[in-house]
């Protein structure tokens, strides 16, 4: 299947981790790692090598034998070791041993407690909840109407937000074990995949037809108004203060993306926040990315006087997220001067705003190509292909150019786009309900487009592994049925564009996407995968619109890349 992206992310932005305040990535994981590991494997084959060594009564006798060194050559007979030479051995062994171990293990037990200081700081309180639990829960599940909140329904949320929330500041959620001096396997509740679970059994995520019922709303403004008070300090430093280490910043980076599935308003302006300021370091940088792809999924962009009552303000506050994941998209995330490389044979990724790279190092490359995915990803949840505009006229986003520009490979974007890039943007732009405007036969066309460049590796190589092949099949299957289902019911889709996008569909699943899902069992030396079925659609089906997307402005026309 597709594997979660943010796996790709520790080794992307630094050296592997070795210390307490370097990013851990996006899995909860112990805290003793590589080189604590070899050392410790190291320190345990000397001291059983040595152990063997003095146990053995013959070589023993080199230390006893009538207290003087014996001469271990093959002339001279060596004395025979007795009982009391061997017991004195062995016990000198285990001594050596114990002391050994001792040692070995100081290092680790002065790490937990250097992490447990580093982190002593930053603590926040996170109490037991109590009854506020209950009562969260009855609201979440409606059993008590929450429609005009109380200053006490409102204590309730944010005595719960500080538990769920504030945790992650906590040295013990990080270490390797629960007490510093005890080298053994941390409690199952300590554990940021258990802060992570607890947050998800609290939060109401809309369905995607975005239905709610007013109590629901209720609910999720004021969570996340809760939510957003006990995570803005977190990820947020304060001028003149130090900011926390990175293992926090990273782990509440992963609590703001569950939070912002629900859609709440009141993550936006830390999101936007997060995306502007050239400062947000990149691993929080990464998470605001996928902070704002679950806050377009869950949040119905029809009701834009949720965001704010005055309706420029609220178009103002779409504008600027939307605008913002567009630039990181065509511009390259802020990030370059954070992953500059240096040194030669083994170059390593450094925080230096000063470096000016003359070219990309393959590192830099894979980073740009990782944070530019995710705020791809971001944009391919929306559904309208026009946002915003009806106030102010310079406040209207077309973000469908921007996936459609992607999905063709348009050569101005650079570096060049990656396969997984490619088939997200298609996915996004196959979910876009047309408007009066978008020129449906260049969506289309568009749309053949990205999917043949992006299975051209595999029809090349039929054991071509760059991408997770069956995910990505899969869900452009998905989403490809689902673009034929909607195009049925759409009035603004004449019938000869929904023959058009019934045949693309078709051809798609024979010829690209089944024969890498359910590929010929047998030995075959032929390629499955068919690239001729889009070749012979886009010879039939070639859009007559000059390349333009839209109808109403001719500003929007698309460059094709290479196929």
């Amino acid at each position: 299947g597709d594997a979660p992206v943010e796996k790709e992310l520790p080794m992307t932005l630094a050296n592997r981790p070795r210390k307490a305040d370097i990013s851990i990535g996006a899995k909860s994981r112990t805290f003793l790692m590589g080189p604590d590991i070899s050392a410790l494997a190291a320190c345990f084959a000397a001291v059983v090598l040595l152990t063997l060594y003095l146990s053995n009564p013959l070589k023993s006798a080199v230390f006893t034998n009538a207290g003087r060194p014996a001469v271990l050559n093959r002339y001279r007979a060596i004395p025979p070791c007795n009982s009391r030479c061997v017991m004195r051995t062995l016990r000198f062994g285990s001594a050596i041993l114990s002391t050994l171990a001792i040692l070995a293990f100081l290092p680790l037990v002065a790490r937990g407690q250097t992490l447990a200081k580093q982190l002593e700081s930053f603590r926040k309180p996170a109490n037991e909840p109590g009854g506020a639990r209950g009562q969260i829960t009855e609201f979440r599940d409606l059993k008590v109407t929450l429609t005009s909140p109380t200053p006490a329904d409102k204590a309730v949320f944010t005595q719960m937000a500080q538990f769920l929330i504030n945790r992650v500041t906590h040295h013990e959620f990080h270490a390797t074990s629960p007490e510093p001096a005890e080298l053994k396997p941390r409690p199952a509740d300590n554990t940021v995949t258990k802060l992570i679970s607890d947050l998800r059994a609290f939060l109401l995520v809309p369905a995607a037809d975005g239905t709610l019922t007013l109590p629901q709303e209720a609910y999720i403004r004021e969570f996340g108004i809760a939510l957003n008070a006990s995570l803005t300090p977190i990820l947020v430093t304060e001028k003149g203060k130090a900011p926390p280490p990175s293992i926090i910043r990273v782990n509440a980076g992963r609590l703001l993306e569950v939070a912002c599935g629900s859609g709440a308003t009141a993550h936006w302006p830390m999101v936007i926040g997060l995306l502007k300021n050239p400062e947000t370091p990149p691993d929080v940088l990464f998470y605001a990315l996928k902070a704002a792809e679950g806050l377009l999924g869950g949040f119905d962009v029809s009701r834009l006087s949720r965001l704010d009552p005055v309706p420029e303000k609220a178009e103002q506050i779409l504008y600027d997220l939307v605008h913002e994941l567009e630039g990181i998209v065509i511009q390259g995330p802020k990030i370059l001067g954070k992953i500059h490389v240096e040194g030669g044979s083994r170059p390593t990724l450094v925080t230096d705003p000063k470096a000016k790279p003359t070219s990309l190092h393959a590192e830099q490359l894979v980073a740009i190509q990782l944070y530019r995915l995710q705020a791809i990803r971001a944009l391919a949840r929306l559904r309208n292909d026009i946002l915003g505009g009806k106030v102010n006229t310079a406040l209207e986003l077309r973000p469908v150019y921007t996936l459609a520009r992607v999905a063709i490979g348009d050569p101005a974007i650079t570096p060049a786009l990656s396969k997984k890039e490619i088939a997200e943007a298609v996915i996004g732009l196959v979910r876009i309900n047309p408007g009066a405007n978008l020129n449906v036969d260049e969506l289309a066309y568009a749309v053949s487009f990205g999917t043949r460049v992006v299975f051209g590796a595999k029809a090349a190589n039929a054991e071509d592994a760059t991408i997770p092949w069956k995910g990505y099949a899969g869900r452009m299957n998905a989403a490809f049925q689902e673009w034929q289902a909607n195009s049925a019911k759409n009035t603004r889709v004449v019938a000869k564009q929904k023959e058009s996008i019934n045949s693309l569909v078709k051809k798609s699943f024979d010829g690209l996407f089944n024969p890498v899902i359910n590929p010929p069992s047998g030995a075959t030396t032929a390629n499955p995968v068919n690239l001729q079925v889009i070749d012979g659609w886009q010879v039939d089906n070639a859009p007559g619109n000059a390349q333009q997307l839209f109808s109403d402005v001719k500003t929007f026309k698309l460059v094709y890349g290479g196929k």
